[in-house]
């Protein structure tokens, strides 16, 4: 005959068999290891989240204020469209950055520091030199070129490389200038000009490439150019008034005279001499040693293995008097 006691005593047991070390834990504990009341129960399970939120984030929430909360349930998608706008600095909403100005004012001064420079000469030969002067302002150099002057009238009002041709040579005094480049490639005109005008006391500058490769050491006189890839090695002297044209090479301890001109490509040896108004064609090479008499010619591609004497012209391979 059953009792109707069997199933109770089966739970019974089963709460017995607890460890009492779950019941000193539940009771150590309190309620936060009890759980919530029974009738509780399902609204703890949807709340997780809230109910284990550490207090630091809720001391975190005082004292930020509105700023750590957030924007009131109502504004929350307001908040979302409006970031950017509320985090754009100052400076992108009042015109150009500081840095746009600061270069502007360092172009002015710069511009202001220049020396001004009149070419005189509007053929060829001067767009080279005004390249060169373009070129090494733009990389900071000191000279800014204003225009050319030429004889030619011709040229006069014309626009060369962006410069204008002011007038003829006799127009010097009437414009403000600071120093000139004398662009002729006729070494004899150039001397002429060269003595005409520094006896009339204008500052003749020389016109330097930025790719020119020059040794420290090396002296170069007043009025000379140096072209684009040239390269001049220690000890060397080159005197005022010289042409050092497109990628010649000068070694170490030359002697270049006044008003010469060495063409493109030219090359000389170690210790050569090169005397005043000389011209070293295109392509020649001047062995170590030799020396070219004053206002002479080595014609282009010659190799020069002897001296060459004054107001000579030689030529070929070896190069020979003509």
């Amino acid at each position: 005959m059953s009792t109707g006691r069997g199933p109770p005593a089966r739970h019974q047991s089963l709460r017995a068999s607890r460890p009492q070390s779950t019941r000193a834990c539940r009771h150590e504990h309190g309620a936060q290891a009890a759980g919530p009341p029974s009738g509780q129960r399902g609204a703890s399970r949807r709340q997780p989240l809230r109910a284990s939120r550490p207090p630091s984030t809720q001391a975190c929430r005082h004292e930020h204020g509105a700023r750590a909360a957030g924007p009131p349930s109502g504004q929350r998608g307001a908040s979302r469209r409006q970031p950017l706008r509320a985090s754009r600095p100052p400076s992108m909403r009042t015109g150009p950055p500081a840095c746009y100005h600061t270069t502007q004012a360092l172009i002015t001064i710069i511009l202001l520091m220049a020396q001004r420079i009149l070419i005189i000469g509007a053929g060829g030969h001067a767009q080279v030199v005004a390249d060169i002067l373009s070129q090494a302002a733009a990389n900071g150099g000191e000279y800014h070129p204003i225009g050319y002057l030429d004889d030619d009238p011709r040229r006069h009002g014309q626009q060369v490389l962006g410069l204008p041709v002011l007038g003829p040579v006799t127009a010097l005094a009437d414009i403000p200038h600071d120093g000139i480049v004398i662009a002729i490639g006729d070494n004899r005109t150039r001397a002429r000009l060269f003595i005409e005008l520094t006896a009339r006391g204008e500052q003749l500058v020389s016109a330097i490439h930025p790719s020119a490769i020059i040794a420290a050491g090396v002296t170069i006189g007043p009025g000379t150019m140096i072209c684009a890839g040239a390269i001049i090695n220690p000890g060397s002297v080159i005197g005022a008034n010289v042409i050092l044209n497109t990628g010649c090479t000068v070694d170490h301890h030359n002697q270049i005279g006044d008003h010469a001109h060495l063409a493109p490509g030219v090359h000389t040896g170690g210790e050569v001499v090169i005397g005043a108004g000389a011209l070293i064609g295109i392509g020649a090479i001047v062995m170590p040693r030799r020396r070219v008499g004053a206002w002479s010619v080595a014609g282009a591609g010659a190799l020069v293995q002897r001296d060459v004497a004054d107001e000579t012209v030689v030529a070929g391979v070896p190069a020979r008097p003509l």
